[in-house]
């Protein structure tokens, strides 16, 4: 480490007047002065942000904050705002800086999350059918043939427009994506597509049981409601009739959601122990009897060659 002296710390000299004796003159000499006070605060700046420093004296010398306490007699607090330190910090050269670096951070976190998102959609599209191997018994639990299907069912029970939608998307063949066939419907925007997208996903994954009438195109659909879900929500209304009312629905909501999710993922991993444990069990016997089986292949096949032969 250079133990040299900092000249430059502690001199009580102006930029101005530094730059006045040097090659900068001639460069100032010329402009405004409003311009040469901007000029002169941004190589200030510059110098400050910069400059190395030294750990010595980082640590002798305070940090200057815009707002500090001080405490009077030991037990009165009073705020102070030095006004000198904002006026010297906040320029517009420091309020442009920071809002380009806000910006850029900004977009940086915009471009993260959105590639997070595409991140975990691609996964759980990858994925699901290795989650629905391992969510099989919440399906056995809840006697159904999707149990999350049910939940979400009954979550949007009261969402008319999911139920119209449902049967548009019923009427084009399933196809969420129905809309991009449209012509009109050419000059969509990414965020437009993507909401729709979502949307109708989420419109199709209510039950319904879907038919014809007089033998048109259109289909009427109406949701499945003698699932384990809507049931336990009858048998909760039953002993608490106060939670059927338009104040009470939310809770009665959450805790039908809550004690069927709860159900279904104990009994998931229940079956899933039980099942491991049948098959480590299984595996344990079929290996004590390895050397049995080894044994009586060597005396069939010595067996079969000796009559051969």
């Amino acid at each position: 480490m250079d133990a040299t002296p900092d000249i430059f710390a502690t001199l009580d000299t102006s930029l101005l007047e530094i730059f006045q004796r040097g090659q900068l003159v001639e460069h100032l000499r010329n402009l405004p002065p409003q311009e040469q006070s901007r000029r002169i605060q941004e190589l200030s700046r510059a110098l400050r942000d910069h400059q190395p420093q030294s750990s010595s004296t980082a640590a002798t010398s305070p940090q200057v904050k815009y707002i500090y306490f001080i405490w009077l007699w030991n037990y009165i607090p009073l705020l102070v705002i030095n006004f000198t330190k904002i006026k010297q910090d906040i320029t517009v050269a420091n309020v442009l800086d920071y809002t380009f670096d806000t910006i850029t951070k900004m977009v940086i976190f915009s471009l993260r999350v959105v590639r997070f998102t595409v991140f975990v959609v691609t996964s759980l599209v990858y994925f699901h059918r290795i989650l629905r191997i391992f969510f099989v018994f919440c399906d056995v639990m809840t006697f159904s043939n999707h149990f999350m299907r049910d939940a979400f069912t009954y979550i949007l029970q009261d969402a008319s427009g999911m139920l119209k939608q449902h049967e548009i998307i019923m009427n084009n063949e399933g196809n969420v994506l129905y809309f991009l066939k449209n012509a009109d419907n050419n000059g969509m925007s990414s965020w437009n597509v993507l909401y729709s997208a979502i949307y109708n996903t989420v419109s199709a994954t209510l039950v319904t049981d879907c038919i014809k009438i007089d033998d048109s195109t259109n289909v009427t659909c109406q949701l499945v409601t003698d699932s384990l879900i809507f049931k336990l929500s009858q048998v909760i209304t039953t002993y608490y009739p106060s939670l059927n009312s338009p104040t009470g629905s939310t809770v009665l909501k959450l805790s039908t959601l809550l004690l069927y999710m709860l159900y279904a993922i104990l009994g998931d991993i229940i079956c899933i122990n039980v099942w491991f444990f049948c098959m480590y069990n299984f595996l344990d016997r079929a290996v004590k009897y390895k050397q049995i089986f080894v044994n009586l292949r060597g005396i069939v096949w010595k067996s079969l060659v000796r009559y051969l032969i």
